[in-house]
């Protein structure tokens, strides 16, 4: 769905992937990104994203994968709003040669900033550090748990489910016994 510049997911009026790797002008490799990456810059637009994924407007956070991040030109991936945030996780020399990686944890989440990496060899020899830069996108009051996500609510349903369908039984067979007594 996302191969084509009428698809919502697209993001942008074309690719430009081709041009990169054959054209050394630049000019043609231009992509221009629709308004959807401006608009996440406000909040209440945001706010309304959100809501349509029935996600709290104060907690939630909406993450767009596979978008390079040009640090170069000033662009950050948490973008104004706070509620929105672009990563991408490769390296690409066309896009600075770093990374990015969102992590869940129970008490937070974080953004991980990761730098050009040779190979552990030159990291070894040049004595590089490869641990990424963090920073603190969301910090919990108290640390999420399972529970307290969609899927937690999925397995408490599901358990929910289960406990009845013992009761059903339970009261099935005292019934069987009270009514059959063989």
């Amino acid at each position: 769905m996302w191969s084509g510049p009428r698809s919502p997911l697209f993001g942008k009026d074309r690719i430009a992937t081709l041009e990169r790797d054959f054209i050394a002008d630049k000019t043609p490799h231009r992509e221009t990104k629709d308004a959807y990456f401006s608009l996440i810059h406000e909040a209440d637009f945001c706010d309304k994203v959100l809501r349509e994924f029935d996600t709290e407007t104060n907690g939630g956070l909406i993450v767009n994968g596979h978008v390079p991040v040009k640090v170069e030109a000033g662009e950050s991936p948490l973008k104004r709003s706070g509620k929105a945030i672009t990563i991408d996780g490769a390296f690409s020399e066309a896009y600075g040669d770093h990374g990015y990686t969102l992590l869940l944890e129970p008490e937070r989440i974080v953004l991980a900033q990761h730098s050009h990496f040779d190979s552990v060899e030159a990291a070894i020899r040049d004595g590089v550090d490869i641990v990424p830069t963090v920073q603190d996108i969301r910090v919990f009051d108290s640390p999420r748990r399972t529970r307290d996500t969609e899927r937690g609510q999925r397995i408490g349903y599901r358990i929910e489910m289960l406990e009845r369908l013992i009761e059903a039984y339970q009261t099935n067979r005292l019934h069987e016994r009270s009514t059959n007594p063989l």
